[in-house]
Protein backbone atom coordinates (compact mmCIF):
# COMPACT_ATOMS: atom_id res chain seq x y z
CA UNK A 1 0.00 0.00 0.00
CA UNK A 2 1.34 3.09 -1.13
CA UNK A 3 1.15 6.45 1.44
CA UNK A 4 1.31 9.64 -0.66
CA UNK A 5 3.62 12.34 -0.11
CA UNK A 6 6.16 9.65 0.75
CA UNK A 7 4.97 9.74 4.79
CA UNK A 8 5.07 6.91 6.90
CA UNK A 9 1.69 4.99 8.52
CA UNK A 10 1.57 4.85 12.20
CA UNK A 11 4.23 2.75 13.71
CA UNK A 12 6.19 5.65 12.53
CA UNK A 13 3.96 8.55 13.93
CA UNK A 14 4.04 10.52 10.47
CA UNK A 15 1.34 12.18 8.97
CA UNK A 16 0.05 10.39 6.35
CA UNK A 17 -3.33 12.57 6.05
CA UNK A 18 -4.85 16.13 6.59
CA UNK A 19 -7.64 13.75 9.32
CA UNK A 20 -3.94 12.91 11.28
CA UNK A 21 -2.77 16.80 11.02
CA UNK A 22 -5.60 17.20 12.49
CA UNK A 23 -5.88 14.69 15.37
CA UNK A 24 -2.19 16.03 15.96
CA UNK A 25 -3.52 19.52 16.07
CA UNK A 26 -5.91 18.68 18.60
CA UNK A 27 -3.68 16.13 20.71
CA UNK A 28 -1.00 18.96 20.82
CA UNK A 29 -4.22 21.74 22.11
CA UNK A 30 -4.86 18.99 24.72
CA UNK A 31 -1.29 18.17 25.98
CA UNK A 32 -1.71 17.74 30.12
CA UNK A 33 1.55 20.20 30.25
CA UNK A 34 -0.35 23.28 29.48
CA UNK A 35 -3.75 23.03 31.92
CA UNK A 36 -1.79 20.90 34.46
CA UNK A 37 0.64 23.93 35.43
CA UNK A 38 -1.60 26.77 34.51
CA UNK A 39 -4.43 25.61 36.71
CA UNK A 40 -3.24 23.34 39.15
CA UNK A 41 0.69 23.80 40.00
CA UNK A 42 -0.03 27.47 39.78
CA UNK A 43 -3.23 28.27 41.61
CA UNK A 44 -1.76 25.59 44.61
CA UNK A 45 1.23 27.45 44.87
CA UNK A 46 -0.23 30.50 45.59
CA UNK A 47 -2.46 29.49 48.29
CA UNK A 48 0.63 27.31 49.96
CA UNK A 49 3.19 30.40 49.40
CA UNK A 50 0.85 32.69 51.19
CA UNK A 51 -0.01 31.31 54.50
CA UNK A 52 3.49 30.08 54.21
CA UNK A 53 4.80 33.63 53.89
CA UNK A 54 2.89 35.15 56.70
CA UNK A 55 4.31 32.42 58.77
CA UNK A 56 1.12 30.47 59.24
CA UNK A 57 2.50 27.17 57.68
CA UNK A 58 5.72 25.31 57.78
CA UNK A 59 7.14 23.40 54.80
CA UNK A 60 8.86 20.46 55.12
CA UNK A 61 11.49 21.37 52.68
CA UNK A 62 15.21 21.72 52.90
CA UNK A 63 15.07 25.41 51.01
CA UNK A 64 13.75 28.13 52.55
CA UNK A 65 10.60 29.54 52.17
CA UNK A 66 11.30 31.84 49.63
CA UNK A 67 13.93 29.49 48.06
CA UNK A 68 11.37 27.26 47.34
CA UNK A 69 9.23 29.75 46.06
CA UNK A 70 11.32 31.02 43.36
CA UNK A 71 12.44 26.92 42.62
CA UNK A 72 8.59 25.86 41.68
CA UNK A 73 8.22 28.98 39.56
CA UNK A 74 11.45 28.86 37.77
CA UNK A 75 12.06 24.99 37.41
CA UNK A 76 8.42 23.37 38.07
CA UNK A 77 5.88 25.97 36.19
CA UNK A 78 8.23 26.91 33.94
CA UNK A 79 9.55 23.64 32.63
CA UNK A 80 5.98 22.25 32.56
CA UNK A 81 4.97 25.27 30.20
CA UNK A 82 7.68 25.09 27.74
CA UNK A 83 6.75 21.22 27.68
CA UNK A 84 3.25 22.41 26.61
CA UNK A 85 4.48 24.44 24.04
CA UNK A 86 6.89 22.09 22.48
CA UNK A 87 4.82 19.15 22.51
CA UNK A 88 2.34 21.28 20.56
CA UNK A 89 4.71 22.70 18.14
CA UNK A 90 7.34 19.68 17.41
CA UNK A 91 4.27 17.95 15.85
CA UNK A 92 4.00 21.06 13.49
CA UNK A 93 7.59 21.10 13.08
CA UNK A 94 8.32 17.89 11.83
CA UNK A 95 5.09 16.63 10.73
CA UNK A 96 4.66 13.69 13.13
CA UNK A 97 2.07 12.55 16.11
CA UNK A 98 2.50 14.03 18.79
CA UNK A 99 3.76 12.25 21.94
CA UNK A 100 1.12 10.50 23.50
CA UNK A 101 0.32 7.35 25.57
CA UNK A 102 2.17 5.94 28.12
CA UNK A 103 5.51 8.09 27.20
CA UNK A 104 3.56 11.31 28.09
CA UNK A 105 2.20 9.91 31.23
CA UNK A 106 5.36 8.95 32.46
CA UNK A 107 6.24 12.52 31.75
CA UNK A 108 3.18 13.71 33.47
CA UNK A 109 4.12 11.76 36.66
CA UNK A 110 7.64 12.21 36.97
CA UNK A 111 6.97 16.02 37.06
CA UNK A 112 4.64 15.63 40.01
CA UNK A 113 7.29 13.62 41.49
CA UNK A 114 9.36 16.54 41.74
CA UNK A 115 7.31 18.59 43.06
CA UNK A 116 6.43 16.28 46.09
CA UNK A 117 10.00 15.50 46.57
CA UNK A 118 10.89 19.31 46.71
CA UNK A 119 8.10 20.00 49.10
CA UNK A 120 9.41 17.66 50.95
CA UNK A 121 12.99 17.64 50.65
CA UNK A 122 13.68 17.91 54.19
CA UNK A 123 12.49 13.99 54.91
CA UNK A 124 13.48 12.50 51.45
CA UNK A 125 16.87 14.47 50.95
CA UNK A 126 18.05 17.07 48.84
CA UNK A 127 19.97 14.38 46.47
CA UNK A 128 16.96 12.23 46.10
CA UNK A 129 15.12 15.68 45.79
CA UNK A 130 17.38 16.89 42.95
CA UNK A 131 17.44 13.77 41.01
CA UNK A 132 13.88 12.59 40.80
CA UNK A 133 13.49 16.87 40.17
CA UNK A 134 16.11 17.26 37.50
CA UNK A 135 15.18 14.25 35.38
CA UNK A 136 11.91 15.65 34.36
CA UNK A 137 14.09 18.01 32.30
CA UNK A 138 16.34 15.68 30.79
CA UNK A 139 13.43 13.27 29.92
CA UNK A 140 11.84 15.99 28.45
CA UNK A 141 15.63 16.79 26.44
CA UNK A 142 15.73 13.13 25.06
CA UNK A 143 12.14 13.21 23.98
CA UNK A 144 12.21 16.44 22.26
CA UNK A 145 15.29 15.91 20.47
CA UNK A 146 14.48 12.00 19.41
CA UNK A 147 11.45 13.66 17.63
CA UNK A 148 12.92 16.06 15.58
CA UNK A 149 15.92 13.98 14.62
CA UNK A 150 13.30 11.63 13.58
CA UNK A 151 11.31 14.39 11.82
CA UNK A 152 14.87 15.55 10.13
CA UNK A 153 13.89 19.31 11.37
CA UNK A 154 17.64 19.94 12.41
CA UNK A 155 16.84 23.65 12.58
CA UNK A 156 14.74 23.51 15.33
CA UNK A 157 17.11 21.03 17.46
CA UNK A 158 18.56 23.80 18.89
CA UNK A 159 15.32 23.86 21.68
CA UNK A 160 16.99 21.14 23.14
CA UNK A 161 19.67 23.32 24.10
CA UNK A 162 17.72 25.62 25.78
CA UNK A 163 15.88 22.78 27.92
CA UNK A 164 19.50 21.43 29.13
CA UNK A 165 20.45 24.83 30.35
CA UNK A 166 17.46 24.69 32.37
CA UNK A 167 18.23 21.40 33.52
CA UNK A 168 21.67 22.87 34.55
CA UNK A 169 20.08 25.65 36.45
CA UNK A 170 17.41 23.55 37.83
CA UNK A 171 20.56 20.94 39.15
CA UNK A 172 22.99 24.38 39.97
CA UNK A 173 19.97 25.53 42.41
CA UNK A 174 20.03 21.99 44.16
CA UNK A 175 23.48 22.31 44.71
CA UNK A 176 23.84 25.71 45.74
CA UNK A 177 20.91 24.80 48.35
CA UNK A 178 22.99 21.97 49.51
CA UNK A 179 26.29 24.11 50.01
CA UNK A 180 24.46 26.97 51.67
CA UNK A 181 23.67 23.84 54.69
CA UNK A 182 27.04 22.63 54.99
CA UNK A 183 28.65 25.74 54.95
CA UNK A 184 26.61 27.34 57.89
CA UNK A 185 27.34 24.06 59.71
CA UNK A 186 23.78 22.71 59.71
CA UNK A 187 23.76 18.91 58.74
CA UNK A 188 20.07 18.00 59.50
CA UNK A 189 18.36 20.07 56.91
CA UNK A 190 15.26 20.67 59.36
CA UNK A 191 17.30 22.98 61.41
CA UNK A 192 18.62 24.36 58.42
CA UNK A 193 15.51 25.35 56.91
CA UNK A 194 14.13 26.56 60.65
CA UNK A 195 17.15 28.54 61.00
CA UNK A 196 16.39 30.47 57.31
CA UNK A 197 12.64 30.74 57.97
CA UNK A 198 13.28 32.04 61.23
CA UNK A 199 15.41 34.71 59.67
CA UNK A 200 12.72 35.29 57.19
CA UNK A 201 10.51 35.46 59.74
CA UNK A 202 12.34 38.59 61.70
CA UNK A 203 12.63 40.52 58.30
CA UNK A 204 9.17 40.19 57.39
CA UNK A 205 6.79 42.99 58.92
CA UNK A 206 3.80 41.53 60.75
CA UNK A 207 0.25 42.11 60.37
CA UNK A 208 -0.55 45.10 62.25
CA UNK A 209 3.17 46.86 61.16
CA UNK A 210 1.42 46.23 57.12
CA UNK A 211 -2.21 46.95 58.85
CA UNK A 212 -0.96 50.49 60.00
CA UNK A 213 1.58 51.24 57.13
CA UNK A 214 -2.19 51.14 55.32
CA UNK A 215 -3.73 53.41 57.00
CA UNK A 216 -0.97 55.98 57.67
CA UNK A 217 -1.14 55.93 53.94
Amino acid sequence: MRLSDGKRSGCGRDLASPHLSGLAAVGGRLSPFLPAPVLIHAGLAILVWLPVFYGELTLASAFAPRDWHVHEMLYGYLPAVITGFLFTAIPNWTGRLPLQGMPLLALVIVWIAGRFVVTFSAETGWLAAMLIDASFLLLVAAAAAREIMAGRNWKNLNVVLLILALLAGNVAFHLEGAFQSRRCGCRDPDRHRGRRAADLADRRPHHSELYAQLAGA
